[in-house]
């Protein structure tokens, strides 16, 4: 096997011994689950199908367990928005901030409550994770947008100056795909979440199974495809 192969291999190998690395290759084999509904008319298929991927989805959420740690680091280090710029970015980014904190105790409680750990509804527990997931997905596309924003103005100051600004004009590009890409994929993300909703909100509970399935399956695509552009990138260890 050349050096290469071998080199990507262990990145890999080193991407999915990561929380982050194993959650986006488990999100893609849900929905790729979910997206194969639409190719089989067996109701035993489908069953099988849908079991597999609702088992893999609550692997995700008992995972999601452990984010208090890595949510708390990112608020503190975030200082409540205190070293963003721009007002709208940081009005979003407080905003998400105190929706991330709210999501994970009401997905829990939801999550106690279906299997009678605790002895109340689950419903209004679950609606409520559901309805902060779509909000921060919203803002995080919003983000992504007002930076593109952003950065395409600052593209063109530097366009108008008489300095070689070749070097930071690639850099730009560079972080004008990779929020493209950002949005594209929180908005795959936030029209399947829509779906999630209690019926009668926009497109809620309208879409199929494979429908669902295809949305995730490109969100994660990317994520997987963002994460190990940066990871095989790094030095060996």
């Amino acid at each position: 096997m050349s050096t290469s192969k071998t080199i990507l291999l262990d990145r890999l190998d080193e991407y999915l011994d990561t929380y982050s690395g194993r959650d986006k290759f488990l999100k893609a084999l849900c929905y790729s689950l979910k997206f194969a509904t639409g190719f089989t008319d067996s109701e035993k298929s489908l069953r099988d199908l849908k079991l597999v991927s609702s088992e893999i989805s609550n692997c995700r959420t008992i995972l999601r367990f452990l984010d208090y740690v890595s949510v708390a680091k990112y608020v503190l280090s975030y200082k409540f928005g205190k070293n963003e710029k721009d007002k709208y970015l940081k009005m979003i980014g407080r905003a998400s901030c105190i929706l991330d904190v709210i999501f994970y105790p009401l997905e829990q409680v939801a999550w106690f409550a279906e299997r009678k750990i605790i002895k109340v509804n689950p419903d209004p527990w679950s609606d409520a994770s559901t309805v902060c997931w779509v909000l921060s997905l919203y803002l995080g596309l919003m983000k992504a947008l007002r930076s593109l924003s952003l950065l395409e103005q600052h593209k063109k100051c530097l366009k108008t100056t008489d300095a070689d600004v070749g070097v930071s004009l690639q850099r730009l590009l560079v972080q004008q795909r990779g929020l493209l890409l950002l949005a594209v994929r929180t908005s795959c993300d936030l029209v399947y979440a829509v779906h999630y909703l209690p019926e009668g909100f926009l497109w809620s509970t309208k879409l199929k199974t494979w429908q669902v399935g295809a949305l995730g399956m490109v969100s994660a695509g990317i994520g997987i495809f963002q994460s190990l552009s940066s990871w095989t990138k790094m030095p060996p260890s």
